[in-house]
C-alpha cells in the first residue's frame, strides 16, 4: 500500500482521480480549441499534478498563445503565466535548450520591449543546442540581436558578428536535406532581408577579408 501511494503522488499528485479527471477535461476541451473552458481544469493539472503529462505544457503554450491574442487587456498575465509553462516544463522534462528556444521566441513575439531578457534566453538556448537549434529559435535571436543594435546596447560588428555565427548553423541545417531545411531557408531568407540594410561592401571586406584570405 506505501507502494502504490508513493507511486501515485510522484506522477498524478495526492489525488490521482482528480489528476486524470482534470487532465481529461481539459485534453477534450483543447481538442475542440475551447481554450477559455480549457483554462480551469488545465490550472488544476498545472498546480496540482505537474509531472503527470508532457500535455500540459505542450497544449498549455497553445492555449496561452491563443488567450493572448483574443484577450489584449489581460495580455501582461498571460505572458507571464506561458512564460511559467515553459520554466515548469523545463523542471518536470527537462530538454533545457529547446524549450528555451521557444520561450525566448514566444516572449518576444508578443511582447517586443523584452527584447534583452529574450535575448539572455536565445543566447544560453542557442549555446546548448547549436547546430540542433531550431530555425524559429535562430530567427528570434537575430531578431533580438537587431533590436540591441538598434537600442545601442551593441555596434555594428557584434551584430555581424552574430550574423556570421548563426548563418554557420543555417547553412548545415540546410545542407542535411531533411523535411525541415525549408524553415531554415526562409529563416536565412529573413535574416538577409534586415542584414542587408546594415552593411556596405567595405564593411563586408573588413570582417570577412580574413577568413577569405
Amino acid at each position: 500500500m506505501i507502494s502504490l501511494s508513493s507511486f501515485s503522488q510522484s506522477k498524478y499528485g495526492s489525488d490521482s482521480v482528480l489528476c486524470v479527471t482534470n487532465l481529461s477535461l481539459f485534453r477534450e476541451y483543447y481538442k475542440q480549441k475551447n481554450y477559455e473552458e480549457a483554462v480551469g481544469p488545465w490550472r488544476w493539472t498545472f498546480k496540482n499534478c505537474p509531472e503527470a503529462s508532457g500535455n500540459i505544457y505542450k497544449n498549455g503554450a497553445i492555449i496561452f498563445k491563443q488567450l493572448i491574442k483574443d484577450n489584449p487587456a489581460k495580455k501582461k498575465e498571460f505572458i507571464d503565466t506561458l512564460m511559467l509553462i515553459y520554466d515548469q516544463r523545463i523542471r518536470f522534462f527537462g530538454n533545457q535548450g529547446y524549450v528555451l528556444g521557444r520561450k525566448g521566441a514566444d516572449l518576444l513575439r508578443y511582447d517586443k520591449s523584452q527584447f534583452l531578457a529574450a535575448n539572455e534566453i536565445l543566447s544560453k538556448s542557442i549555446n546548448i543546442q547549436k547546430n540542433n537549434s531550431e530555425a524559429g529559435a535562430l530567427l528570434a535571436y537575430f531578431n533580438s540581436v537587431d533590436a540591441l543594435y538598434k537600442n545601442k546596447f551593441i555596434n555594428i560588428d557584434s551584430l555581424l558578428s552574430t550574423y556570421e555565427y548563426l548563418n554557420s548553423i543555417i547553412e548545415f541545417n540546410i545542407n542535411k536535406s531533411n523535411n525541415k531545411s525549408n524553415y531554415y531557408k526562409k529563416t536565412s531568407e529573413l535574416i538577409e532581408k534586415k542584414i542587408v540594410n546594415y552593411i556596405n561592401c567595405d564593411k563586408i571586406e573588413d570582417i570577412f577579408f580574413e577568413k577569405f584570405n
